[in-house]
Order: structure tokens, then C-alpha cells, then sequence
């Protein structure tokens, strides 16, 4: 028979070890996350692949728990010391924590898991030799899945564009793929279970997938050989198309597009304010993010 009381501490002491850690990486999230909002605000409000670069870092967050500040620093052991001190002798706090991560899991990756279920059900068609899956709801084209990623288009967007704009959308969507912008979605709600503790994860999630989306308009406009502005008409054809209200999207659709005017518009201001980039500047860059998720995925 196993000892349940021996397991029952060995439990007890992971809970308060990575408690600890844990809301240590919380208390950083929420110093980087002001960090990044202000200098993408501020110094690289035009700098897209920086900007993109900037939310890159918040991938050492999960690492940052065992830094020798918290032991060695008289200031940051006087500031932390009464949370680590709880969550290292409060067994319920302990055990919170871990329920709180245990139910931001069940709804954020549930979601995710539902809404690859309806995407699997969703009838598909070939276009270039490409397959699609095609939704009846009346949303811009989104992808979803990581390893056999799904492209889905509308209905009415197959009924209404012309074989080039469908080609242009195709494009968008594998864009995101190949530049593993899936990826760092996933890694993204990782965090937010992790450090549910900090909410504006949450709230600026926004922010990250729009940036997101504006290195992808960046890397298709210049991988397309059309101008920023032919790109911008299919755009601007598809806000038109889809104007009426979309509340039954999934809330687990994986950019799925700009559902509100002011999004699209300010879509619409980055792609005319486009300029050529040097391909060779942006290489390491995306080198560099893909060394992080694999990292990250490492950990966990």
C-alpha cells in the first residue's frame, strides 16, 4: 500500500516550491508588461518587427523565479519577503494557486479544444492545391491547429472574391504560420495559466495579436509583389463583406481577424504607412523568437 501521508507532503512541498517561484515570475510579468506597453507606445509605435520582438521577452518570464536577487538584494528580499514567506509555510495559499493555474488551463485550452472540434466538422475544398475549411459564421479568415494547422474561410468570402483576393487571404493565413505566430499563441496562454495572478495578461492580449498581425501584413505585402495598396483593398473588401456583427465566433478562434472598425482602421494606417524592409535585418530576428519558444516549450 502506498504511504498517502508521504505523498501527501511530497505534494505539498511542489505546491510551495513553484508557488513560490511562480509569483515571483508574476511580480516581473507585471513590471515587463508596463515595460513593453510604454516603449511600443512610445520609442516603436512605428517600428513593427520591433515592437513584435518586444513581447519576446516575456518568454524568460517562467525562468526568472530562481534569481539570486531574491536571496542576496536587502531591497527585493524586504519587498518579496513577506510572499515568499506566505507561500511557503500557507499550505491553502499554496493550493489556491495551484487550482487557480488547474482551472485557467480547463478554460482557456477547453476553448481551444472545442473550437478545434467544430473547425474539424466544417466542410472543406481545395484552392491551388491548397485545402480549406469553409464556415457558414461571418468572420475574417482565421487559422487554428499547430501541427496540421486548419486555414478556414467563409462562405461568403468564397462566393465573393476573385481567384487572385482568395489567393492573397490564402497567403495571409500561411504567412502566420510559417512565421510561427500559432506558436506563440500557445505560449502566450501557457503564461496566462501560469501566472493567472496577473490579469492584465489578459487584457493585453489584444495588443500582442495585433502586432502580431501587423508583421504579417508587413511580410505579405513584400512577399506578394503588390503594393500596400491593392493589399489594403482586399482588406477593406473584407470589412465591408463581413460588416454586420459577428458575436457567434468562438472566443478560442486563433487570429481570426479584426472584428471592430477601429481595429481594421488602425490595420489600415500601419499598411499605408508600409515601407520596404531589409530582409537580411529581419532573419535573425525571427531566428531569435523561434530559439525562444523552443526554449520555453523545453521547460514545460
Amino acid at each position: 500500500m502506498p504511504d498517502w501521508s508521504r505523498i501527501g507532503s511530497l505534494l505539498d512541498f511542489c505546491a510551495a516550491y513553484y508557488t513560490t517561484q511562480l509569483v515571483r515570475c508574476a511580480a516581473f510579468s507585471f513590471l515587463l508588461l508596463g515595460l513593453v506597453m510604454l516603449l511600443r507606445k512610445m520609442l516603436f509605435s512605428r517600428r513593427t518587427f520591433i515592437r513584435g520582438l518586444l513581447w519576446s521577452s516575456f518568454l524568460l518570464i517562467p525562468f526568472l523565479g530562481k534569481l539570486k536577487l531574491f536571496y542576496e538584494n536587502k531591497a527585493v528580499v524586504v519587498i518579496t519577503g513577506r510572499i515568499t514567506h506566505g507561500t511557503m509555510t500557507c499550505l491553502w495559499a499554496d493550493r489556491i494557486y495551484m487550482a487557480g493555474i488547474l482551472i485557467a488551463a480547463v478554460c482557456i485550452f477547453g476553448k481551444r479544444l472545442r473550437f478545434r472540434k467544430s473547425v474539424a466538422g466544417m466542410e472543406r475544398v481545395s484552392l491551388d492545391n491548397i485545402v480549406v475549411s469553409v464556415t457558414d459564421m461571418n468572420v475574417t479568415p482565421f487559422t487554428v491547429g499547430l501541427f496540421a494547422p486548419k486555414i478556414v474561410i467563409p462562405k461568403v468570402m468564397l462566393e465573393s472574391y476573385s481567384g487572385e483576393e482568395l489567393r492573397s487571404v490564402i497567403q495571409h493565413e500561411r504567412t502566420h504560420i510559417r512565421l510561427g505566430h500559432l506558436w506563440f499563441g500557445l505560449a502566450w496562454d501557457v503564461l496566462r495559466c501560469l501566472l493567472w495572478v496577473n490579469p492584465f495578461l489578459t487584457v493585453c492580449q489584444k495588443q500582442f495579436r495585433a502586432d502580431m498581425e501587423d508583421i504579417c501584413d508587413r511580410v505579405c505585402i513584400q512577399g506578394s509583389g503588390r503594393t500596400a495598396h491593392e493589399y489594403g483593398m482586399v482588406l477593406l473588401k473584407t470589412l465591408k463583406l463581413l460588416s454586420s456583427k459577428s458575436e457567434g465566433t468562438p472566443p478560442a478562434v486563433t487570429y481570426a481577424g479584426e472584428k471592430e472598425f477601429a481595429d481594421m482602421k488602425r490595420r489600415m494606417g500601419e499598411i499605408a504607412g508600409f515601407r520596404p524592409y531589409r530582409k537580411r535585418m529581419c532573419g535573425p530576428m525571427s531566428i531569435l523568437w523561434t530559439k525562444k519558444v523552443e526554449s520555453l516549450c523545453c521547460f514545460f
